[in-house]
């Protein structure tokens, strides 16, 4: 004591280290004898207190072994001593320490993998999963217990504070638990790490100290903040935007304040703790909120940019010590009191909220302003983030708002640009090596690469973009299985190679997020689209079977309790009944009788080619009669030639593919192209909204552009689809516009020294803390959803496939396989529906789906009602497929496909070509293509006669059409629906609006120029 009183701290450190060998060999007696417990108790605290001290930390493996153990000897020794209130703040001190160890033991790359007198090592590479997981057990009972003896203590000897008063000793304390949470709250924690209770539970626990805290803070943002993170990660939403308006409350008056008095208030979060944590509660209601979300996101965005321009004293920041009286009055932007990095947080929340917002918009002006605001403060947020590297994220959002925006050439610069300057980011990884390193670089890449095809196919590139479809995924998987053979997953036999085992690898199936998953099966789809599009519709009906399949790998069948991992080692089995049930749901489709596969009403002889396996064996049928419309609008295939309304009645999926493909027009369509100089400044029917100019295409130049990109993509076309190697596929889509940048991480990591671990055990210097702790406080960890919410993303992901899987069936004209899948989709629905029930049973929970993913109720019914109308209307008739229409409107007033659809047919009953009443009860019989009304005169009628019933019914069908098109063309999901916009054009050339027909069909060109191969809605990701 004496030479701690002098500050000679190391001799007093090694005089009582000399009683610590005699306090370990009679342990038991000490223990039972009250006074040497208490004196044994007085110096292991001493030691404690002293070795906590920084000066005395020793950063080596053998030093913090030694540490551990005299803090568990301590520990062990305190439990029964006797109190003694002289050394109860110490005893404080040394829990404290206590923690901070432990969680500087969290944060570096030491885990509990020694014996038990040296039971700290160094992370070695290959440790096989079980000893990993018993060592992290072991950890984290320690750390919880150090935890929990530090509140308690700290929660005894702590007062509630004044208004005016901050406690910061317990404030450091939640800020230190907070960040050890989301350590264990990163991917390279699991539940079998945590115990039996797993991270639901830890995470509960966290959330009643941060209760417990508020009992002892006034106030306190830090608190408030860690609330709303661990509501958030728990996916009680509600609860955490609560948290987060208390906490946006306590800032802005705070904020106020300091504008007034110059002076930072106490207990306040500084500016960039503000920025950083309003752009995550900015990004969670934009991601799994819907339309009051993304409005409560926008006025939160509109909040920020008010903090950002707020001029404010110098003297008011959190960071103004040292400056003299004139400097601290001087009042400046609050933006200046800010990181570049927190203002990049700041800027691309605020650009999100305005893309997401712009969504919503039914003004087209008030959109379009929007979008461009959004695409500036992303670009600014770039900018300000360009000092450390690109951030996928921002550059994901930028690139996404440009492409909606149509500016396809800036969004693949976008990419580009960060694809090749990827600033690897990964807080919370420390113990991942170059294999693991690997397979998180192609996830967080996924995406971006998902819209960067997007981008290709809207440029016409549909080649280099399945190509590039193939070659993302084989990287993805190729990174997944390296790491299941790096993990002792799986054997190396049939493992080598991307395409050896068709199973997906474990680790794709384990560590993905629903989300990523979803992503994966989209761009699956994607590629399936783009194979079509090639003219590969035969091969593309093989991977019908290949995409159920993966969607069962990933996220199991949702009939059953099991989860995708066992779901994965049994998709092959054949269930013992082959009938349409959600249990069979794979085999309810592709294992029918091939007798019943092909629909009476079909309207082809085509003899389709041999397919690989007994799910997809055609058989050859007998010619049916071909019924087809004349079409009001005439539209040319590549070939010159009349594409018929058979195949698609009342669309414009065969005018995308004339815009892109086609080699010369008819002399009309010239004729217009060539008068278009003069119509520019007209305004076209129902007030499209301009495309923007950095893309829009001069029609006096349209020909010639149109020209040049069919002759490109016609010589790849006729040729069919190339297939690349994964070494030439950088160069099939390399061109002078966009070439795909090279992938710095490709670089080679395998080849490492091995003697690196073992100079890392050994090595006095080796660094402790590898986690940038700066970092962790500002993401918050995925949230862990609720059984309901997974149900619903999961089963809406399927009745997707599903959809899909019946559009694949129509085009090769298997009517009756299509209707059994939209069959297979409504009992998916029905599923839904009984899980809905057990939690509530109301009409709100039918009608919103509320926070999450996933699609409401009402949707999917009218979701696959539509699906099933299209179908009828090829097969049955139009008047039934009406009636399938209307039914999808009940359920959802705005769907997207049953209103273009339905417009189609009452614009047919308007022209004439479709009867009012369906002739034939039994069958909905179609006029012929040369309708009687067509081929005959019409009689001479009296014009100012009152018009007919019939007439007015007429009227009244097109009116309707014109109307439903006109409110779905103003909502910010639909505005750049060229079908929607030719149904408008036709609407208007009915009624004698020949210019803004002309306009309305213009911009269904520009529309159509543009177009990707699916919306970009289908990338998911961040929007």
């Amino acid at each position: 004591m004496a030479h701690s009183q002098n500050g000679n701290t190391r001799a007093a450190l090694d005089t009582l280290q000399c009683a610590l060998p005699y306090i370990k060999e009679y342990e038991r007696t000490v223990l039972q004898h009250n006074e040497l417990h208490r004196w044994a108790t007085r110096i292991l605290t001493e030691v404690c207190v002293l070795k906590a001290i920084p000066a005395q930390l020793q950063a080596t493996i053998q030093s913090m072994n030694g540490i551990l153990a005299e803090y568990q000897t301590w520990s062990l020794f305190s439990q029964g001593a006797p109190p003694e209130a002289s050394t109860a703040m110490s005893i404080l001190r040394v829990w404290d320490a206590y923690h901070i160890f432990l969680s500087d033991v969290l944060r570096s790359n030491i885990i509990y993998s020694g014996p038990d007198r040296a039971p700290l090592a160094h992370y070695r590479h290959g440790i096989a999963r079980e000893k990993l997981v018993a060592a992290r057990n072991k950890q984290f009972v320690e750390l919880q217990r150090a935890e929990e003896a530090y509140e308690t203590k700290l929660m005894r000897s702590t007062a509630f504070p004044t208004a005016h008063e901050s406690n910061k000793e317990y404030e450091v304390f939640v800020n230190r638990a907070l960040t050890n949470w989301r350590i264990i709250m990163s991917s390279e924690w699991t539940d079998a790490d945590l115990g039996a209770a797993g991270k639901v539970a830890y995470s509960r626990r966290v959330l009643e100290m941060l209760y417990r805290a508020s009992t002892k803070t006034f106030h306190s943002t830090p608190v408030l903040r860690h609330l709303f993170h661990v509501h958030a990660q728990l996916g009680e939403f509600d609860l955490a935007i609560g948290a987060f308006n208390s906490y946006t409350e306590i800032v802005a008056k705070g904020k106020a304040r300091a504008e007034k008095t110059g002076k930072h208030e106490i207990g306040l979060d500084d500016d960039d703790t503000v920025l950083y944590t309003a752009s995550e509660a900015i990004k969670i209601l934009c991601l799994y909120g819907e339309r009051n979300e993304a409005e409560q996101a926008y006025e939160y965005g509109e909040l920020v940019t008010s903090w950002l321009q707020q001029r404010r004293p110098r003297s008011s920041s959190s960071a103004s010590h040292g400056l003299d009286s004139a400097s601290a009055k001087e009042r400046v932007a609050a933006e200046t009191f800010s990181t570049p990095s927190a203002r990049a947080a700041a800027h691309r929340a605020i650009g999100h909220s305005q893309a997401t917002w712009a969504r919503y918009a039914c003004e087209p002006m008030f959109r379009q302003d929007l979008q461009e605001d959004a695409i500036s403060n992303l670009q600014r947020s770039m900018m300000l983030a360009s000092s450390s590297g690109v951030d996928l994220e921002t550059a994901y959002l930028l690139a996404y708002s440009q492409a909606e925006r149509r500016q396809t050439k800036a969004a693949l610069e976008t990419l580009k640009g960060a694809l090749s300057h990827d600033r690897i980011f990964s807080p919370a990884r420390v113990l991942a090596n170059s294999v693991e390193e690997r397979f998180e670089d192609r996830r967080r890449k996924f995406p971006l690469m998902h819209l960067f095809v997007l981008l290709l196919s809207a440029r016409g590139e549909f080649d280099a973009a399945c190509s590039l479809c193939e070659v993302t995924m084989e990287q993805l998987i190729g990174a997944a299985r390296a790491c299941d053979e790096a993990d002792a997953l799986t054997t190396l036999n049939g493992t080598n190679g991307v395409k050896g085992n068709r199973d997906l690898p474990k680790r794709l199936t384990r560590t993905l997020e629903d989300t990523e998953k979803e992503a994966f099966l989209q761009m699956k789809i994607t590629e399936m689209e783009l194979l079509v599009l090639t003219d590969n519709i035969s091969y593309v009906a093989t991977k019908k079977q290949d995409l159920i399949k993966m969607y069962e790998q990933l996220f199991g069948n949702p009939g059953s309790a099991g989860d995708a991992e066992k779901s994965s080692n049994n998709v092959d089995v054949t269930p013992k009944s082959r009938a349409g049930t959600v249990k069979s749901f794979r085999h309810s489709v592709f294992g029918r009788p091939k007798s019943s596969r092909r629909s009476p009403d079909a309207i082809t002889s085509e003899k389709h080619p041999p397919l690989p396996d007994q799910f997809f064996e055609k058989q050859t049928e007998s010619n049916a009669p071909t019924v087809v419309h004349p079409p009001s609008v005439t539209i040319t295939g590549a070939d010159g030639e009349k594409v018929g309304e058979g195949e698609a009645k009342g669309t414009i999926s065969r005018l995308s593919m004339s815009i892109r493909k086609a080699t010369h027009r008819h002399p009309h369509e010239v004729r217009r192209m060539a008068s278009e100089d003069s119509m520019n400044d007209r305004r076209a029917f129902s007030h499209p909204p301009p495309m923007p100019s950095s893309t829009g295409v001069d029609r006096g130049q349209f020909r010639q552009v149109q020209t040049m990109r069919s002759v490109d993509f016609t010589a790849d076309s006729t040729n069919g689809p190339r297939p690349l190697s994964r070494a030439s596929t950088n160069e099939s889509f390399a061109t002078a516009d966009h070439a795909l940048p090279a992938n710095n991480t490709e670089a080679q990591h395998d080849n490492h020294d091995s003697n690196t671990e073992h100079q890392a055990e050994n090595d006095p210097t080796q660094a402790l803390r590898v986690v940038d702790v700066s970092q962790l406080p500002v993401r918050t960890p995925p949230p862990l959803w609720s059984e309901l919410a997974r149900s619903t993303h999961r089963i809406t992901v399927l009745i997707e496939v599903w959809l899909f899987v019946s559009n694949m069936y129509m085009r090769e004209n298997l009517y009756s396989d299509a209707s059994a899948a939209v069959d297979e989709a409504q009992k998916l629905v029905e599923l839904l529906q009984a899980e809905t029930a057990k939690v509530e049973s109301s009409g709100r929970a039918w009608m919103s789906r509320g926070w999450g993913l996933g699609r409401p109720i009402n949707r999917l019914l009218a979701d696959a009602w539509a699906q099933k109308g299209l179908i009828y209307q090829t097969t049955s008739g139009p008047h039934k497929a009406l009636s399938c229409f209307e039914r999808s409107l009940v359920w959802y007033q705005d769907h997207p496909i049953a209103i273009p659809a339905l417009s189609s047919i009452l614009f047919d009953m308007h022209d004439g070509l479709v009867p009012l009443e369906p002739t034939d009860p039994s069958e909905d019989a179609v006029l012929p293509s040369k309708s009687p009304l067509a081929q005959t005169t019409p009689p001479t009628t009296n014009p100012n006669a009152p018009p007919t019933p019939d007439e007015l019914n007429r009227i009244a069908c097109r009116d309707r059409g014109r109307t439903l098109c006109s409110v779905l063309s103003k909502l910010g999901s639909s505005w750049d629906d060229p079908q929607v916009w030719f149904l408008l054009g036709r609407a208007a050339e009915s009624e004698g609006l020949h210019e803004s027909a002309q306009d309305c069909f213009w911009w269904v060109v520009e529309l159509e120029d543009s177009a990707p191969v699916r919306h970009w809605r289908c990338v998911g990701g961040l929007v």
